[in-house]
């Protein structure tokens, strides 16, 4: 009878390393997963900020560029206002010159300006 108590303290003490060693083993386990864990949302959070900033820069470009834009747009309306202000100084300059009376000629230059009055007299 002795002896078969001391197998079953053997087999206890057994079993009791066993699950002392299970139970290390599952908390090693679980420990490498929460660092596993820990590492990819580090990693998924960095991605995440990488992709942002090319957002944001993406976003900054078209700011850049929609201002940009509006410079050369403005830029474009300053160039037709001054070519439209140039357009119409030049053709009332043409216009004086073909029909003012400052002029000694008509486009036809026969004929003096001055004689063309005598002439419809």
């Amino acid at each position: 009878m002795k002896d078969i108590i001391e197998q079953i303290i053997e087999i206890d003490s057994l079993a009791f390393e066993n699950k002392k060693k299970n139970e290390e083993y599952l908390k090693n386990k679980r420990q490498e997963y929460e660092n596993k864990l820990v590492e990819y949302r580090q990693s998924m959070l960095e991605n995440a900020r990488v992709e942002s900033e090319k957002i944001v820069m993406q976003i900054s470009d078209v700011d850049n560029n929609k201002s940009s834009e509006d410079k050369i747009t403005s830029i474009n309306s300053m160039i037709e206002n001054e070519y439209a202000q140039i357009e119409e100084n030049l053709v009332k300059i043409i216009f004086n010159k073909l029909f003012a009376e400052d002029i000694s000629y008509t486009l036809d230059t026969k004929y003096p300006l001055h004689t063309l009055n005598t002439l419809e007299n």
